[in-house]
């Protein structure tokens, strides 16, 4: 190698430097958003886990249950667990449905425990603003209104616990409560007003949005699909 192909290597790798892209820093509500999906996923799979085992007591009661008079309209079951159905049919269904609940409960731990796919934690009503990110339930989330080629005003329904005192006494009480928000970037394609929301990926907070109605104007917070992929960790 002579002395003029240094310098050419050199500049080389100079150019080959400039020309990679920096890795950009991980916003600040992205990180905390992991943070917490990490920390809801650990509680999670401790929780499938202690119903798994729930799971397998109920299905050694429900094998080693006997069959025969109840004297209730339906089957029985102690204070110490034991299970008592009327007829053999009853048993066998009661077998099969606790070795069902089992199977299933071990399939969402093992897909928890893995993180594949990645764990995305709901938004929470106390945590709503600008930035927030999360999911809304599928369960609890439904279509009000579609407004546009990629925009829908939607509806997610949340249960708070409230405590209240009767004679004196501490009653907790169960409260619904709902937001509505303008969904966008979201296809509309098939989706029609009254339906339940058909959408679990990952959204963000992105502003908000004031529209008409038929009494004056409402104020809403604005949801955008947010790509999470280039925060998260390589996968095994």
């Amino acid at each position: 190698m002579n002395s003029r192909t240094l310098p050419m290597i050199g500049l080389l790798l100079a150019m080959v430097c400039d020309a990679a892209p920096e890795q950009s820093e991980v916003p600040a509500n992205v990180k905390a958003y992991l943070e917490k999906c990490e920390r809801k996923r650990r509680e999670l799979v401790s929780g499938y886990a202690k119903s798994l085992e729930k799971c397998k007591d109920r299905y050694l009661a429900a094998k080693n249950a006997k069959v025969g008079n109840t004297g209730v309209p339906g089957t029985l079951i102690d204070s110490d667990g034991s299970i008592t159905y009327r007829t053999e049919d009853e048993k066998k269904a009661g077998i099969k449905r606790a070795r069902q609940n089992g199977r299933d409960t071990e399939r969402r731990w093992k897909k928890l425990k893995r993180n594949q796919p990645f764990y995305c934690a709901p938004l929470e009503l106390k945590e709503l603003a600008v930035g927030s990110i999360g999911t809304l339930r599928t369960n609890d989330a439904w279509v009000l209104q579609v407004v546009g080629k990629n925009e829908m005003l939607v509806r997610e329904e949340w249960v708070i616990d409230i405590w209240t005192a009767r004679n004196n006494r501490p009653v907790m009480k169960h409260r619904d409560v709902e937001k509505v928000f303008w969904l966008k970037g979201v296809s509309t394609e098939g989706v029609v007003d009254k339906s339940r929301l058909e959408y679990d990926k990952p959204l963000q907070i992105t502003g908000t949005k004031t529209y008409d109605t038929a009494v004056g104007t409402s104020t809403v917070f604005v949801l955008e699909p947010i790509d999470l992929a280039p925060y998260l960790p390589a996968k095994d």
